[in-house]
């Protein structure tokens, strides 16, 4: 017997390769064995996904501050919850683009032109909610390196880590939140405005606090700065918005607005 992975030589008794590490396969793919695997790997409380999820709201910085510190194998890895946070957003737009469709009719909050402006954000966005995040993760690594650059030692590469980490996690947890209000028939921009943005400020204030053993006036102080810095960024973003669509021939959205 091989394995069917690296070809290496087994034994009949092995039940994982000792070279790649690979479970050893006896039984041909059945509908039950499908099950058993996804209730094992997705389902099971001893699954990584599953500990890193759930220590990520008791205990951030075991995740995060571990990771930064070299531990691998107690919980995913800042890259693969990054790209599950990536695919449950793509399911979270498709269940809502196809299942959910009113949740983004803005006709019965606007109208006129800033009704198709903000559908054609409001699209886009979610569109390209992939590249947006990507880019929304670095602008906070950048804000959070400003902010804390005399409290612990972390580098702008670890604030990344850090942020990876945080919004991934307010992703999972805030799509699952968004479906299951969509399906009340509640609008998604007042899901994503009243709700899941509070939510995720909570969170990640939690979470910097722990990380960065704040009290809460030193807290308070960085969060006046993290805004401040953060408006200024937001400025940046909106000026190089407007000279887009300026360059794209679709300043008419401001003038109509």
């Amino acid at each position: 017997m091989e394995c069917k992975n690296c070809h290496t030589p087994l034994s009949s008794a092995s039940l994982y390769c000792n070279q790649c590490g690979g479970k050893v396969i006896k039984n041909r793919l059945t509908i039950k064995n499908l099950l058993e695997y996804f209730t094992e790997t997705f389902l099971n409380y001893d699954n990584l996904f599953i500990q890193t999820f759930l220590t990520l709201f008791r205990a951030p910085e075991d995740v995060i501050i571990g990771y930064i510190n070299g531990v691998r194998k107690k919980y995913v890895d800042v890259i693969s919850y990054f790209a599950i946070a990536l695919t449950v957003l793509g399911i979270q737009y498709f269940i809502l683009a196809h299942i959910f469709p009113k949740v983004f009719d803005l006709g019965t909050l606007t109208h006129g032109a800033s009704a198709e402006l903000q559908k054609k954000n409001t699209d886009f966005v979610m569109e390209h909610q992939s590249f947006v995040f990507i880019l929304y993760i670095p602008m906070h690594a950048l804000i959070s390196r400003v902010v804390f650059y005399n409290v612990r030692t972390f580098n702008y590469t670890e604030h990344l880590v850090i942020y990876l980490y945080l919004i991934s996690q307010t992703s999972i947890y805030g799509a699952i939140l968004i479906i299951l209000l969509s399906s009340f028939g509640i609008h998604y921009n007042d899901i994503a405005l009243f709700i899941s943005l509070p939510l995720q400020i909570i969170y990640i204030s939690y979470c910097l606090i722990r990380l960065f053993k704040l009290n809460l006036k030193q807290f308070m102080f960085r969060f006046s700065i993290f805004l401040l810095v953060g408006t200024i960024f937001m400025i940046v973003f909106m000026l190089s918005y407007i000279v887009i669509l300026y360059l794209t021939g679709n300043e008419h959205y401001l003038l109509e607005n």
